[in-house]
């Protein structure tokens, strides 16, 4: 991971350059400026190019957005108390076509939990999906689900709210490692493989 850095964006030409970023590696729409100059933008850098990040807000706005309203404030609330308790991380995105994704991947995943866990006050972070590859691997970060309902973005899609205790991001953090120990030792295993090019 030490070939990446992270850096918090300040100018209004940074956070552009996210959204549109964000959109062309799969986001669903662009990013607000003003949602984004309100919270904390924090990209992934790969020298100088951006290759990733995540957006980090308090109170909840973007991720709960498509919950009715007669819902919204009862449904956290059921499930974080105190509103003030809640943040969410939001506009995650890496690079498609990266060398090494399960790395990079696990480095912006890594930034998010150190950051939930001993970085904010908050005790309870949301996340939001719209597609099945994003909810599944959110699943996988022991992401529970507390809201669901067909996809206004993309049809035949489901949009999902998530919300992670910090007890549950530091199981995160586990199985990130596990994650990028079990595919560092398969390409291991590849090279050494006396089938493979780089063994000969």
């Amino acid at each position: 991971m030490l070939g990446y850095k992270i850096s918090k964006l300040k100018t209004a030409d940074d956070m552009n350059l996210y959204s549109d970023l964000y959109v062309n590696n799969g986001g669903d729409q662009a990013i607000p400026l003003d949602w984004m100059q309100r919270s904390k933008v924090f990209a992934i850098y790969s020298g100088q190019q951006m290759v990733g990040g995540y957006v980090e807000c308090c109170p909840p706005i973007r991720s709960t957005k498509d919950i009715p309203d007669e819902l919204r404030q009862a449904l956290l609330e059921k499930h974080c108390g105190d509103l003030s308790n809640v943040q969410e991380n939001a506009a995650f995105w890496i690079k498609r076509g990266t060398k090494d994704k399960v790395l990079l991947q696990a480095f912006v995943w890594a930034t998010i939990v150190w950051r939930s866990v001993f970085c904010t006050s908050c005790h309870y972070t949301l996340g939001v999906a719209n597609r099945k590859g994003i909810s599944d691997l959110y699943k996988f970060f022991c992401g529970r689900v507390i809201y669901k309902a067909p996809s206004k973005l993309i049809p035949g899609e489901t949009y999902h709210v998530f919300l992670w205790s910090k007890t549950q991001l530091l199981t995160v953090g586990g199985k990130i490692m596990v994650r990028l120990v079990r595919s560092k030792l398969s390409r291991l295993k590849l090279s050494l493989s006396p089938h493979h090019p780089s063994s000969k």
